[in-house]
């Protein structure tokens, strides 16, 4: 059993990483879309 939990922990915290990535680069993209609307 442990070992199997510290697979899942494993992929967790992998994932983890990239989804933040991820989502920080849609928001700056976001942000640029806002910027370029404002001005």
């Amino acid at each position: 059993m442990k070992l199997i939990n510290l697979k899942l922990l494993k992929s967790k915290f992998y994932q983890f990483p990239k989804i933040k990535i991820a989502n920080n680069g849609f928001l700056d993209s976001i942000s640029k879309a806002n910027l370029s609307f404002r001005n």
